[in-house]
């Protein structure tokens, strides 16, 4: 797949809304900075997390993507190839690319062509779940269907250049 579903742009972020049990947060994430090594491309950047009624937490983050796939913070997003039923383990997690036909209706709009990357908690037995990635923009939802701890993380809004393709 030619498509861009983890773009790094330095100088764009990206905030979603987060709903867990109950609870409600805003969760934002910019790109500093970035550059290329090999055929990969890295960015160093900043993850704000607040939850109503308490303070920020902010850490930084790094951002790697390249035929290998996408990580953030260590945790792998999706792994290349980038095809469909491509399989990985993160964690006690199982997963897999599902599919490139998710859809997705949030308050940044509506995006389709979306790559469908499903999960089993681990391995099935905590619950499952469903990320999806819209191209040239990024995740634009998690669906986290955990027995003990469900959420969702919708986009709200993203800033910056509006370009789909990779690192500039």
């Amino acid at each position: 797949m030619s498509q861009d579903y983890f773009p790094l742009i330095a100088g764009t972020s990206r905030e979603y809304a987060l709903e867990r049990a109950g609870a409600a947060g805003i969760l934002r994430l910019e790109v500093l900075f970035v550059w290329r090594a090999g055929r990969s491309t890295l960015a160093r950047g900043r993850r704000s997390l607040r939850w109503h009624g308490e303070p920020p937490r902010v850490d930084a983050i790094d951002l790697v993507t390249g035929p290998g796939g996408a990580r953030a913070g260590g945790r792998v997003e999706f792994k290349g190839p980038i095809s469909l039923g491509t399989r990985w383990f993160d964690g006690a997690d199982e997963c897999w690319i599902d599919g490139f036909d998710g859809i997705a209706q949030t308050p940044a709009g509506r995006f389709t062509r979306c790559l469908r990357v499903a999960y089993l908690i681990s391995g099935g037995d905590g619950g499952s779940g469903e990320r999806l990635y819209a191209p040239g923009v990024g995740l634009v939802r998690v669906e986290h269907r955990d027995e003990s701890d469900p959420y969702v993380w919708t986009l709200t809004g993203r800033t910056g250049s509006r370009g789909g393709a990779g690192a500039r």
